[in-house]
């Protein structure tokens, strides 16, 4: 199971550019493991990218564009059954 929050863009399926909210599947120290975490949501046919958190040494894993809430949370929810901690973030 990929943790979301472990230490150490835009989604298929639903994602939409510009939208307001997004699926954040994890937090990381490394550019190296957020790139691991990215590669196996690839793997699961999810769009996804590592961003650089602004003023951290940590990068964040995230997954599409979302106009509501709503939309972003099923794509959180597809995520938690794929074994991936996700939560949505405004």
């Amino acid at each position: 199971r990929a943790s979301a929050n472990q230490d150490g863009g835009q989604a298929s399926g639903g994602g939409q550019s510009g939208g307001q909210f997004t699926v954040q599947a994890g937090i990381f120290s490394t550019k190296g493991r957020a790139d691991a975490v990215v590669r196996q949501l690839q793997s699961n046919g999810v769009a996804a990218q590592a961003v650089p958190m602004q003023g951290k040494p940590l990068f964040a894993v995230q997954c599409g564009r979302y106009p509501s809430r709503a939309s972003a949370q099923a794509k959180a929810n597809q995520l938690k059954q794929l074994g991936f901690e996700a939560i949505v973030k405004e």
